[in-house]
C-alpha cells in the first residue's frame, strides 16, 4: 500500500470503508468549520503560515504550481499576485513545494525558507532561503533572485519526501522533517532490509528530523551547505550525522511546535497497518529513535523487516489501525495521518488540545496532552467541525495564523477552512447594576445575572466560555442543573454550588490574588480528559473532580480527585485551614512544584493530609506552616500523606518552621505513609521530650550495664548498643539541655533529691572503674 499515491490511498480507503465527506447537515455543536476560500481561489494548497506579528494575512503554499499566495484574512480574498512563484519543481504526487517557514527575525531581515523537490535532479530535496521585497511587514512579493541554498540531499524515490520545516520557539533553530526515501512494500529499494534509512544515522539524512542553525555557516568551502551545526545536537562528536535531531521516521509529512510549550508533535504516515503521532517534550536533548523501519507504530513492522524495539526507542504518544478486523470502530480508523497543532486560538472549547486528521477516513481527532493516558483521551470530533459551506474532503495539512486560529485545507478539493464557534464569552455580573438589570446574583439560570457577548441580561448558552467578573455582592452561585461550558475564568472570588460542571477544554483559570471555590462536581470533556488549573490564584475544590493537572497557582480543598499532577511552579495546599484532600488513583509532584501543608496540632483533623488510593511520586518543595500559634514538641508526628500504592521519589527542598532549642525535623520520605517527626538533637534525651533531665538519668539507672543491642530510649546515648559510663558522661555534659549549663567536666550536676544523689554517685563510681580512673581523683 505504501507505493500508492496519497490520492490512490484515499480512493482505495473510501471504497473499503464506505467513507463519506463531512457535510453541512452534520452541525451538532457550537463549534464548526468556516470555509475561508473555495475551489477557485487556491490550487492544491499544501501548507500555510504567517510571520510573527502579521495578524491580517495568511500565506498559502500551492504544492505543484510552486506559488505562495497571500490570503487577506479580513476580506477572505487572495492577492492577484503571488508572494513568490517558484519554478523547476518536480510534480509527482508527493513532490513539489511541500513546506515553508518564516525566519524568527522576518520583520527585520525578510527571510523565509522553503522545502522543495526539483525536477533537474530527479526530485532531490532542497531547503532554500528567499527574501521579501521592501519592508517585510508589508511586503506583497519576494525576490526570486534572492534564492540561497541552505542544504540538499538525494531522494531515491518520488514518495516519502516528508516536507515540513519550522523554527522552534525554544531555540530558533530550523527543524527539517525528511522522509525515508520511499519505495515498495517490504524491503524498499535503497534500504538495508530490517534496518532502512530511518535507522541508518551515518551519511544518511533520510527518515530523520534534522536541526540546523541558519544564522551561521560551518561549511564555508561548500556552496551547497550554508548552515551551522548546533553544538547541542545529539550526534555531535559521536557516531552519527551532526544534523540529526531524531530518527526512525517513515514519512513525517506534517509536524508542529506547540506555541504555548515548545513541545514538538510529529505525524508520521504509516505503511500497511498503523499510523502514528510522535511527541517530543520541549525539554528533550534530542536523539529519540521512533523505530521505523523495525517498528510501525507500536507493533513490529509486518514482513521480514520488522523487529524488536531498537535501543533508545520512543513509542508514539498515539497510533491507530488501518484494518477493520483489528480496529472495528471506524471513528478511530484511517490510513494517512496528517499531524496538526495544539490549539492555542480563540475557540475556548479546544484550548490546549492537539488536533490531527486522517486524510483517508476523513476522521478528525483531538488528544489531551495533559491527560494521564493521552491515548485514551483521543476522540473523533467530526460533528464539531461541520462546514459552513461545501464539503470537507482529502485534508492535506493544518495551519496556524498569527493569532493562533487553526485552519485545515483540502489538498485536492482546493478549499481552506478555519475552526470557529458560535459560542460567546458569557460574563457573570450578578447584582452589579452597571451591567444591565441588577440580578439576584445567586441563580445560574437567571438571565439578569449575565452579559453574553455584548448583550446584557442574556442567559448563558451551553458551551459558552464563562467569566465570573467582579461586581456582584452575592458570591454563592447555584448551578441548578448540570452545566456544560467551554472554559471557566474567575476574576473575583465566587463559590459554585450543586450539580456537575463540565468544562470542555478542561481549563479553569483563577486570577492572581483571587480565591475561587467549586463545591459542585467538576469534570473535563470526558473522564479521560484533564481538568487544568490555570492562573496564579487559588482554586478550592470540595466536590468530586476528574483527573487534574495544576499548571499555575494553587489548588486546595477537601474534595475527591481522580488523578492529580502538579507541575513546575504550581502548588497543592490540601484542606481549608487543616483538612484532607483525597486522590482516588495517582498523585505526582514534578520538579519545581510545591506541597503546602499546615499543622495546627497532632490530633486527627489538626493538620493537612493527602490520602492517595494509588502511587504518590514526590518531588519539588515541601512547605510547612503552623496554625494558631501551635508549637511542635519533641515526639510529635504528622502523617501528612498516605498512599496505598506506596510513595516514591523525594522532595528536593524542605521549607520547614523553626523549632525550639534542641529539636529537629525528621522526614520519612517513603513507604505507605510519609510523615514529619520532631526529634531532639540531644543524644542523652532518652525520652525524646526536648531536654535532658532526671527522667533521662532514670533510663540510665534502669538499663545501666545493658549490652548487645540497647537502643537510645534505653539510655544508649553514643549508639554503641551498650549502656555504660560513656553514656552517663554524655548525660552529664547535656544536663539541662546544653553543655554550657552543666557542671565542670567530669563532675556530677547538682541532683535535686537524695535518691538522685545516690544514683549519680553509683553510676559515676562504675564509670570511673571502667575507665581505669583512681576512685578518689
Amino acid at each position: 500500500m505504501s507505493s500508492l499515491s496519497v490520492r490512490g490511498r484515499l480512493l482505495l480507503f473510501g471504497l473499503l470503508v464506505g467513507w463519506q465527506p463531512l457535510s453541512q447537515n452534520q452541525a451538532l455543536a457550537q463549534t464548526f468549520a468556516r470555509r475561508i476560500t473555495d475551489s477557485n481561489d487556491i490550487t492544491r494548497p499544501v501548507f500555510a503560515t504567517a510571520p510573527a506579528g502579521d495578524a491580517d494575512r495568511l500565506f498559502v503554499a500551492e504544492q505543484h504550481t510552486g506559488r505562495i499566495e497571500i490570503l487577506d484574512l479580513s476580506t477572505g480574498t487572495v492577492s492577484p499576485t503571488p508572494f513568490i512563484d517558484l519554478s523547476g519543481l518536480s510534480t509527482g504526487n508527493e513532490q513539489g513545494l511541500l513546506g515553508f517557514a518564516f525566519d524568527p527575525d522576518y520583520a527585520s531581515n525578510g527571510h523565509f525558507y522553503v522545502y522543495v523537490t526539483t525536477s533537474a535532479d530527479g526530485g532531490d530535496t532542497h531547503v532554500r532561503r528567499y527574501t521579501a521585497n521592501g519592508n517585510p511587514t508589508t511586503a506583497t512579493t519576494a525576490s526570486l533572485a534572492s534564492q540561497f541554498e541552505i542544504l540538499s540531499f538525494n531522494q531515491p524515490q518520488g514518495n516519502h519526501n516528508g516536507g515540513w520545516i519550522g523554527f522552534s520557539p525554544n531555540d530558533n533553530y530550523l527543524y527539517i522533517a525528511s522522509g525515508d526515501g520511499g519505495g515498495g512494500n517490504d524491503d524498499d529499494a535503497g534500504h538495508t532490509p530490517g534496518i532502512g534509512n530511518g535507522q541508518d544515522i551515518t551519511n544518511n539524512l533520510l527518515g530523520k528530523m534534522l536541526r540546523i542553525d541558519v544564522s551561521g555557516d560551518d561549511f564555508p568551502s561548500d556552496a551547497n551547505r550554508n548552515y551551522a551545526i548546533p553544538a547541542s545536537n545529539p550526534f555531535v562528536n559521536v557516531t552519527g550525522d551532526d544534523e540529526i535531531w531524531s530518527y526512525g521516521l517513515r514519512n513525517p509529512f506534517r509536524a508542529s511546535f506547540d506555541r504555548g510549550t515548545g513541545d514538538l508533535w510529529i505525524g508520521d504516515v504509516g505503511q500497511g497497518r498503523r499510523e502514528e503521532i510522535d511527541f517530543q517534550p520541549a525539554s528533550s536533548p534530542g536523539g529519540e529513535n521512533y523505530g521505523w523501519r523495525l517498528r510501525e507504530g507500536t507493533i513490529q513492522t509486518p514482513g521480514s523487516v520488522g523487529g524488536p524495539p531498537p535501543v533508545d526507542h520512543v513509542e508514539p504518544i498515539y497510533d491507530y489501525e488501518h484494518l477493520a478486523s483489528v480496529q472495528p470502530d471506524p471513528t478511530l480508523r484511517g490510513n494517512v495521518v496528517i499531524g496538526g497543532y495544539v490549539y492555542r486560538g480563540p475557540v475556548e472549547a479546544f484550548q490546549g488540545h492537539y488536533f490531527f486528521v486522517d486524510a483517508g477516513s476523513n476522521n478528525f481527532w483531538t488528544l489531551d496532552p495533559d491527560a494521564i493516558d493521552p491515548a485514551a483521551s483521543v476522540r473523533q470530533i467530526n460533528s464539531k467541525l461541520a462546514p459552513s459551506a461545501g464539503n470537507i474532503t482529502s485534508i492535506g495539512s493544518f495551519a496556524e495564523d498569527d493569532a493562533g486560529n487553526l485552519y485545515f485545507m483540502e489538498t485536492f478539493g482546493n478549499e481552506l477552512f478555519m475552526v470557529d464557534t458560535n459560542s460567546e464569552v458569557a460574563t457573570w455580573n450578578g447584582t452589579d447594576p452597571t451591567a444591565g438589570a441588577a440580578g439576584n446574583g445567586t441563580v445560574w439560570s437567571t438571565a439578569s445575572n449575565w452579559t453574553r457577548g455584548t448583550t446584557t441580561d442574556q442567559v448563558f448558552v451551553s458551551e459558552d466560555a464563562v467569566v465570573f467578573a467582579a461586581g456582584s455582592t452575592a458570591n454563592n452561585i447555584n448551578l441548578n442543573t448540570d452545566r456544560i461550558v467551554a472554559s471557566v475564568a474567575f476574576e473575583a472570588g465566587y463559590t459554585l454550588q450543586n450539580r456537575t460542571l463540565r468544562v470542555l477544554s478542561g481549563n479553569v483559570s483563577v486570577e492572581p490574588g483571587i480565591v475561587a471555590i467549586i463545591e459542585s462536581d467538576l469534570v473535563a470533556d470526558t473522564s479521560d480528559h484533564s481538568v487544568r488549573k490555570l492562573g496564579g490564584g487559588t482554586l478550592i475544590v470540595d466536590g468530586n473532580v476528574g483527573q487534574t493537572v495544576v499548571k499555575d497557582g494553587t489548588l486546595g480543598g477537601q474534595g475527591m480527585i481522580d488523578h492529580l499532577t502538579v507541575l513546575d511552579g504550581a502548588t497543592v495546599a490540601p484542606g481549608a485551614s487543616a483538612g484532607t484532600l483525597s486522590i482516588t488513583n495517582t498523585l505526582t509532584f514534578e520538579a519545581g512544584s510545591t506541597l503546602a501543608i499546615e499543622l495546627g496540632g497532632t490530633g486527627i483533623g489538626e493538620f493537612d493530609q493527602l490520602l492517595v488510593g494509588g502511587v504518590a511520586m514526590l518531588a519539588g518543595t515541601l512547605d510547612v506552616d503552623l496554625l494558631n500559634g501551635f508549637v511542635p514538641q519533641a515526639g510529635d508526628s504528622f502523617g501528612f500523606l498516605a498512599a496505598s500504592g506506596g510513595a516514591g521519589g523525594v522532595f528536593d527542598t524542605l521549607d520547614l518552621p523553626v523549632l525550639g532549642p534542641n529539636l529537629e525535623w525528621v522526614l520519612n520520605p517513603g513507604g505507605v505513609t510519609v510523615s514529619l517527626f520532631v526529634n531532639s538533637t540531644l543524644q542523652a534525651d532518652f525520652d525524646n521530650d526536648g531536654d535532658v533531665d532526671s527522667d533521662d538519668l532514670g533510663a540510665l539507672q534502669t538499663n545501666f550495664g545493658l549490652a548487645g543491642g540497647a537502643g537510645r530510649a534505653q539510655g544508649d546515648a553514643d549508639g554503641d548498643l551498650d549502656v555504660d559510663g560513656t553514656d552517663f558522661l554524655l548525660w552529664q555534659s547535656q544536663f539541662d539541655g546544653t553543655a554550657a549549663s552543666s557542671a565542670a567536666p567530669g563532675s556530677v550536676p547538682e541532683p535535686n533529691s537524695p535518691t538522685m544523689l545516690a544514683l549519680c554517685a553509683s553510676i559515676s563510681l562504675v564509670c570511673r572503674l571502667r575507665h581505669g580512673l583512681p576512685v578518689g581523683s
